[in-house]
């Protein structure tokens, strides 16, 4: 890159040290095979070649007489057809050229005029030097900018348009498809930096004027132009195509076009000007000026811990030559306020040289009126105060050189509208080679944005400091033991804001710190209250909320305004779980990409922590409880407790085996949505209570699933018909838990009821009426009445035989059961035959851990030993418990049932210890999870006597099956098999030892 000066001459010392101003011209992509330096030249002179009107010499010195004008050489076809990361060392070389020719000039005020894609080059330029603190004079000097045909798309920020209008000007200059210059331009992928909005946060700092031609038929109006109202960007007509909009012969068509040009820069030229002597006279008036200081909170005398963070400020600002800007973010109350103010005193009393100024970001007023009162502070000329803009004139003094060394505080830098809107104020933010900038944020992308990766996430206190914090807070009467203080602060998970809260309330209401730790273990609603208590805090803001409810409200508000999928998110989580909230669970957003939008803004403000490589997140309970404040404000509780509630009931899976891992995840959420929806009163419930019902049958859950089944069951009772098919449903549903969870005559009732009333309206083979028998025939069984049993289940498989595949999970699930029938009536060979078959089959279909493979193995083991095959039945029995092991929870029914059969078949095998050591396990869960009466705790405190006759413990036998037969004897018919089981076995053991025998 070369610059040439072309006024006023080089060797001119006496004109050079006059001017006040510099103007640089940048050409765009030379036509295909034209030279490099003929096409710099010619894009400002008519006609070509050295006999033309170079008007940037000839007529720009007419109206900017205190102004160097430069033209600027390069090579475009190697600057525009490669790579980002090329085209930005390109623009670094534009940079280090203007550099070399203002090295003693640095605060002069700068126009930079582009034409065509040199007006992309020059905003990259720009970008970089914002971005280096080498060439930030660069982008501090700069005051106007003119584009001649530059395409910004009207200020669209899709690369894919800027590539497609790059590419069209390339094709009009000669270039076709398949050179590298189309191809690279074609992507737009040189533009990444310009259009991810990094230059759309620089354009309020400029003055623009922005030309385009009315025959350019490749850079059209809108194309020319950012979009920008007000004075800020002036859009000029010239009777031009693209290639003549910057060169003007002596046709009367050029001569127009050149005044309004002319008009336009003299524009920029005399506010850049002005900049000059706003300058000079604030400069002038701050000579022999100390250090200066703004700071509207005394230093905080209680600040405790926080020593890392506030060392890692002074190493990275202080030492680091590369780091100028840093942001604190993190949650809000969590104390990114207070860490500043203690890192502002800390400068001021160890960097004695440093001005130090707070500027509140919490609106654009109370930054204006900050940027008055420091106007003050660093004596401003009344003059200019009165004629100028308070900000920029602030501004123009702190970036001078002549300022010296100075730190800006920018507190609450949360909202984009006020930092990057219109008005915004970091158009008015100073920037200088000896300053140093430190935002606090909230929010992290906000943060980010400001300063890049020069961030410190600020987190909960550690134990240590937040014990130390809350002791310095409490009077000293009601201080207490360390356990119950480390209670209260894991409660309020160490957060500063609600640990200043609770110490408030606690010497308020002299209530001591363990009848406080009674009110954080209560209720939602007593949490709630403690919450919303407002109290006094000197350090922070006149009229804030210090109420760490609040403080997140306003955040929550924040969100609402900038992301309303956000909010919607939000709002629905305050209905469900606040731990392990699963990324499918959430309602879907389309498209994907405002989905992680959507949920990047809530982790930004830290509300939600992502765990590690897994797509699960988690709310602390207090935030969460804020966000149902929050929802209840606006009102919004049924509404979005209706939207939950259906959401919920929808995404939730069905209780197929697949399912297990989802809807463990899933039950937290579902159970409390459900609560939410009962204190609503809402209807519509049902589904969502079947599905977890079913669920949690699978699960082994049994009596938690009758509580959620017999809900939808009576409501659809007493809302539907009697042949109403989810009636039917709800009932088939809740008898097969009934009898999962002992309650068998129950489940023979509602089973015979249901069977009824499906013989009257469904055909034979109806697979609805095949399923209701077949549950009715297992309820049979378990209640004693095997015949009916039997005759039930061989109807059903009969009719299954002839309408569904072999291989069919009803039709094995139907032979199975006929099977274990067949048992109990002692036709053990059929039931050996049957189970072989469904074993040999889903061998071949199902999962080595499938549930329905594990329980016909189980079943098949259980023939085995009937039928004397007592090692087949031990190695078959000790893989299924080897299985459900490692798959179901210690407690789940079928796993205790495994373990009891492994158990028999060891007696049978006669590994007795093994036997004894089994059952007194299965017996002791069982005693924990099953009521007395439950037929598989007192099936297996039977066998648990069996084996302890067999070891020879007698007594213990004798005592054990007593108990079990008083209890049958009172819920089981005198014909019932269990029942007379037990009762033979008993008086056995009498015959055998008469002495034991109770009278």
């Amino acid at each position: 890159m070369r610059l040439r000066q072309l006024f006023p001459p080089e060797d001119d010392c006496d004109a050079n040290k006059a001017c006040q101003v510099d103007i640089i011209a940048i050409h765009g992509l030379n036509p295909r095979g034209k030279d490099i330096k003929a096409h710099a030249w010619d894009t400002w002179r008519s006609p070509a070649g050295v006999s033309g009107r170079l008007w940037l010499r000839d007529d720009l010195k007419i109206i900017a007489p205190r102004a160097r004008i430069f033209l600027c050489e390069y090579d475009s076809s190697a600057v525009f057809s490669a790579n980002q990361a090329t085209f930005c060392d390109k623009a670094n070389a534009l940079l280090h050229a203007i550099d070399a020719e203002r090295d003693d000039t640095r605060d002069r005020p700068l126009i930079l005029m582009g034409h065509s894609l040199g007006g992309i080059l020059l905003e990259q330029a720009l970008i970089n030097a914002q971005a280096n603190s080498a060439l930030r004079h660069i982008y501090n000097a700069t005051t106007g900018l003119a584009f001649f045909g530059t395409p910004h798309n009207g200020g669209s920020s899709t690369l894919v348009v800027a590539g497609k209008q790059a590419a069209r000007v390339a094709g009009a200059l000669g270039f076709k498809k398949g050179d590298n210059i189309i191809e690279a331009l074609d992507k737009g992928s040189i533009f990444t930096d310009i259009h991810k909005e990094h230059f759309r946060h620089q354009l309020e700092r400029y003055q623009m004027v922005s030309f385009w031609g009315d025959k350019d038929t490749i850079v059209h109006r809108d194309s020319s132009r950012f979009g920008l109202g007000g004075e800020r960007e002036r859009i000029i007509e010239l009777n031009a195509d693209h290639s003549g909009l910057a060169r003007f012969g002596n046709s009367e068509q050029d001569k127009d076009n050149l005044k309004l040009v002319k008009h336009n820069l003299k524009s920029l030229y005399e506010h850049s000007l002005r900049q000059v002597i706003r300058r000079r006279d604030d400069i002038d008036t701050a000579l022999d000026l100390g250090p200066s200081y703004y700071l509207p909170f005394l230093e905080n005398s209680g600040f405790i811990g926080r020593s890392a963070e506030l060392d890692e400020l002074m190493q990275r600002l202080f030492l680091d030559k590369n780091c100028q800007q840093m942001a604190i973010v993190g949650l809000g109350g969590i104390g990114k306020t207070q860490i500043a103010l203690q890192f502002a005193y800390s400068v001021k009393r160890e960097k004695s040289e440093y001005s130090i100024f707070w500027v509140p970001a919490l609106s654009l007023e109370s930054f204006e009126q900050t940027f008055t009162k420091i106007a003050r502070i660093l004596k401003l000329p009344q003059t200019s105060l009165e004629q100028g803009d308070i900000k920029d004139l602030v501004k123009q003094r702190l970036s001078a050189r002549e300022a010296g060394k100075w730190l800006l505080i920018v507190d609450n830098a949360d909202d984009s509208d006020v930092l990057f809107g219109s008005q915004g104020l970091m158009k008015y933010l100073p920037e200088s080679e000896d300053g140093l900038t430190l935002f606090t944020s909230r929010h992290q992308r906000v943060a980010q944005e400001l300063v890049g990766r020069n961030v410190v996430e600020l987190k909960k206190m550690t134990d240590e400091e937040a014990a130390n914090f809350l002791r310095s807070l409490l009077w000293s009467n009601l201080e207490c033991d360390s356990i119950t203080q480390t209670e209260v602060l894991i409660k309020l998970d160490n957060h500063p804001l609600a640990i200043s809260q609770a110490a408030a309330y606690m010497n308020t209401n002299q209530t001591y710190i363990s009848d406080y730790l009674r009110l954080l273990e209560s209720t939602d609603e007593d949490l709630i209250h403690l919450m919303s208590q407002e109290f006094h805090d000197n350090t922070r803001y006149e009229n804030s909320a210090n109420a760490i409810a609040t403080t997140w409200v306003v955040s929550f508000d924040q969100i609402l305004k900038q992301n309303k999928f956000a909010a919607d998110l939000l709002a629905f989580i305050s209905c469900i779980e606040y731990k392990a909230i699963p990324h499918s669970i959430l309602p879907k957003i389309r498209p994907r990409a405002k989905m992680e939008t959507a949920i990047g803004t809530i982790c930004s403000y830290s509300f939600a922590i992502k765990r590690a490589n897994e797509k699960v997140y988690d709310i602390h309970r207090l935030v969460h409880l804020a966000t149902q404040i929050w929802v209840r404000q606006h009102s919004w509780e049924i509404e979005i407790a209706k939207k939950a509630v259906r959401h919920i009931a929808k995404v939730f899976p069905s209780s197929n085996y697949e399912n297990r891992e989802m809807w463990r995840e899933y039950l937290p959420h579902a159970v409390r949505v459900s609560k939410v929806a009962r204190q609503g009163g809402m209807r519509g419930m049902s589904s969502l209570f079947l599905k977890v019902g079913e669920c949690l049958r699978e699960d082994g859950r049994t009596r938690e699933a009758v509580a959620w089944l017999e809900e939808p069951y009576q409501r659809r009772k007493t809302m539907l018909a009697k042949d109403h098919p989810d009636r039917l449903l709800s009932g088939l549903e809740l008898a097969g838990t009934y009898r999962k969870n002992g309650q068998v005559k129950q489940a023979v009732k509602l089973l015979e009821g249901v069977v009824k009333i499906q013989k009257t309206m469904l055909a034979k083979d109806h697979p609805d009426r095949l399923a209701s028998e077949h549950e009715l025939a297992m309820a049979y069984k378990e209640d004693g009445q095997i015949k009916q049993a039997v005759e039930l289940l061989e109807k059903v498989v009969r009719i299954e035989n002839t309408t569904l595949a072999k291989d069919h999970p009803s039709r094995l699930a139907s032979d199975h059961e006929l099977a274990m029938a067949y048992m109990e009536d002692g036709q053990i060979k059929q039931a050996v035959e049957l189970l072989e078959r469904v074993v040999r089959i889903e061998n071949t279909t199902l999962a080595k851990d499938h549930p329905s493979r594990l329980a016909s193995e189980h079943g098949l083991a259980m023939a085995y030993m009937e039928d004397g095959q007592i090692k087949q039945a031990v190695e078959l029995l000790e893989k299924v418990v080897r299985i459900r092991n490692t798959t179901l929870a210690k407690d789940h029914p079928d796993r205790l049932a495994s373990e009891h059969e492994l158990a028999m078949a060891y007696i049978k095998d006669g590994q007795i210890k093994q036997a004894v050591e089994l059952l007194e396990k299965v017996v002791r869960i069982g005693n924990t999870t099953l009521a007395k009466d439950h037929p598989d705790r007192l099936a297996s405190e039977h066998a648990l006597a069996r084996a302890y006759m067999e070891d020879g413990q007698i007594k213990q036998a004798v005592e054990l099956l007593e108990r079990v037969v008083r209890i049958r004897k009172t819920t089981l018919a005198k014909d019932h098999p269990s029942r007379l089981r037990s009762e033979r076995v008993l008086a056995t053991y009498y015959e055998n030892y008469p002495k034991l025998k109770r009278h």
